[in-house]
């Protein structure tokens, strides 16, 4: 299902025109810093010609990011985000998603602390989350794509933006295309690790994300089931301190309902974390477990067992009387 409601980043194109002359002075300034051989290859055909043209995008906005000449990157961005990815031409489409993904490369020395270089990043986000709402399957591949490399690139936008990635990351995950799912895919991977790796150097917080997907647990979207399942255990396998138990009432029942689940996948995700979690509460071996166990809710998980123990599926209740 597409995203149709915009999101804080893809409201960030908004805010840079003034009026339409601003709006044209930025083209020109923008055609002046690339040539029109390099515009006109990067809405071509063919993906080679496509993919040399946003190379040479990345060489120009690395010098600009040299000399600190900001502004015009956010010139080429802005219309790289207007006359590509918002084009009727779905190969210009196509080129410009690799741009952007390119001149997210051609950033990744900038200054972070600048306030220009934050505009810039957030703004290369925003397009690409546009191209990966487009109505063309292979337009949403190639997003997809940019998407995963301006998280490898600059995984600190990511953190920065995880829910804005994770809601593009749902939809991407149930696309209709197989390309696009197998894409999704490499990005979860890529995000999953940016993230713990966040958490636990102590920039993100899992308190902010882990009863977001509490709440997805109960949806009966498929996809966002099996792709929250591995979230969690991902989170409960790699977090140092298990800080997820913390929150582990709040999702439990959920999870025990997916053992009945009609998917199989479902299924065996749901009794592998629960297989993970349980010797986590029973014994515990250093001081970091000590502290997040401390911060158990056991009355409240103990309420959530027995609410389980009046499922239908018998198997269900077997599992939530051994717990």
């Amino acid at each position: 299902q597409m995203i149709k409601t915009p999101t804080p980043a893809t409201n960030t194109l908004q805010k840079y025109y003034k009026n339409e002359e601003e709006r044209e002075s930025m083209r020109r300034s923008f055609q002046q810093s690339i040539s029109a051989a390099v515009l006109v290859s990067l809405a071509h055909k063919r993906y080679e010609r496509r993919r040399l043209a946003a190379m040479e995008i990345e060489k120009v906005v690395r010098s600009y990011v040299m000399t600190e000449d900001y502004p015009r990157v956010r010139a080429i961005l802005l219309l790289l985000s207007d006359d590509y990815v918002r084009s009727t031409n779905e190969d210009a489409r196509k080129g410009g998603a690799v741009a952007l993904a390119a001149c997210a490369i051609g950033l990744k020395k900038a200054n972070e602390g600048r306030r220009d270089v934050i505009e810039c990043r957030d703004l290369i986000l925003a397009s690409v989350v546009h191209a990966c709402q487009d109505h063309s399957q292979r337009v949403r591949y190639y997003a997809t794509e940019s998407l995963f490399n301006v998280t490898k690139v600059i995984p600190s936008l990511a953190v920065r933006h995880f829910f804005i990635l994770f809601e593009i990351l749902r939809s991407l995950y149930a696309d209709v295309d197989l390309d696009v799912r197998s894409g999704a895919e490499l990005l979860d991977k890529k995000l999953k690790e940016v993230i713990v790796g966040a958490i636990n150097s102590g920039s993100f917080s899992a308190d902010a994300c882990v009863p977001v997907f509490a709440r997805f647990v109960y949806m009966r979207n498929k996809a966002t089931k099996q792709l929250t399942l591995t979230w969690l255990q991902e989170f409960s396998e790699k977090l140092v301190g298990d800080p997820i138990l913390e929150f582990l009432h709040l999702f439990l029942g959920g999870i025990f309902a997916m053992i009945a689940d009609p998917n199989t996948t479902i299924r065996q995700l749901a009794l592998e974390f629960l297989q993970l979690v349980l010797p986590k509460l029973l014994f515990g071996n250093n001081e970091d477990f000590e502290d997040a166990q401390q911060k158990v809710d056991f009355d409240k998980i103990l309420q959530s067992l027995v609410l389980t123990m009046e499922h239908p599926d018998p198997f269900v209740r077997k599992v939530a009387m051994y717990w």
